[in-house]
């Protein structure tokens, strides 16, 4: 039978699911009784605590080194652990993305938010990776940051849904002013005379040495604001490097600076669709010349 002084050697690993649970696969080591032998999984409220079982705890992942034994008898070390505290009632929340890597100012602005809305912050761990921070808060400050999740949506409903989306807020936020998004135009497209006449006329017009196809391309992804990314330039020179389906460097620069483009796909497909006409190596030059201008710049992320 087992040496109940003989220590539990217990694995922890954690599953692949949302919860931190754990589990502990035991078996008493050292024993003829093959049965014994046989691993068992307990959850960590199945273990014995009333018989004074010491407890030893292997790291599943490196089970050379010599573990953590809990026992109500006190080791050779000089400095035993006295005691094991835990804070309850809290919530982890982890921000993650791939486009939080070298980007300055992320921390900030997620700091900056919860202290706007007064949530004490009583954990911080950031992954050398840079692609995660992870923070803990009291489950009452969880409530006071709000989290909203939005899902689907189409190009054809973009406007009603942010405004829905405000609304779930609207409680947070009390002095948010009413809904003004019906009666306003996009940004560049303020064109009381027309897309047709702005583009084959005025366009044409200033700017005789652009294309035709360019110079509509320009105005689809642009409108009004066609005179901000064409710039200074005089000549299609001046547009910097040509990558593909009419999208020059200058386009690109003008992304980053007004339209918080930080990625290639950011410039290929979320501010135009320029990516499905592209090929991979096209593809690749724009990331190449994305990333060398966010770095360039040192752009944080709005």
């Amino acid at each position: 039978m087992a040496d109940p002084d003989a220590p539990w050697h217990a694995h922890i690993y954690y599953t692949a699911g949302q919860r931190a649970a754990a589990e502990i696969t035991a078996a008493i080591e050292n024993d003829p009784d093959t049965e014994v032998k046989k691993k068992a999984v307990f959850a960590l409220s199945q273990l014995p605590k009333d018989e004074g079982i010491p407890l030893l705890i292997k790291n599943t992942f490196e089970p050379s080194a010599p573990g953590t034994l809990i026992s109500r008898k006190a080791g050779v070390d000089d400095h035993p652990a006295k005691g094991i505290t835990s804070i309850g009632e809290l919530r982890l929340i982890t921000l993650r993305g791939l486009n939080m890597v070298g980007v300055p100012g992320v921390a900030e602005r997620l700091f900056r938010a919860l202290a706007s809305a007064r949530v004490n912050v009583i954990l911080i761990s950031q992954a050398s990776s840079e692609h995660t921070i992870c923070f803990a808060v009291s489950n009452a400050d969880a409530g006071a940051a709000p989290v909203l999740s939005v899902f689907g949506g189409k190009i054809t409903t973009y406007r009603k849904l942010a405004e829905h989306a405000l609304t779930k807020l609207e409680h947070w936020f009390p002095d948010m002013q009413p809904a003004w998004t019906a009666g306003t135009p996009l940004p560049g497209g303020e064109l009381p005379q027309g897309w047709e006449k702005f583009t084959e006329v005025e366009l044409r017009a200033r700017y005789p040495w652009l294309s035709d196809p360019l110079r509509r391309a320009l105005a689809r992804r642009h409108g009004a604001a066609v005179p901000e990314v064409v710039a200074d330039a005089h000549a299609l020179g001046d547009l910097g490097t040509y990558f593909g389906a009419e999208l020059f460097a200058r386009e690109i620069d003008y992304l980053i600076e007004h339209e918080w483009a930080r990625t290639a796909e950011d410039i290929l497909y979320r501010r135009t669709k320029t990516g499905l006409h592209l090929s991979a190596d096209q593809r690749s030059a724009v990331a190449q010349y994305v990333a060398a201008q966010v770095a360039a710049n040192a752009l944080p992320m709005r």
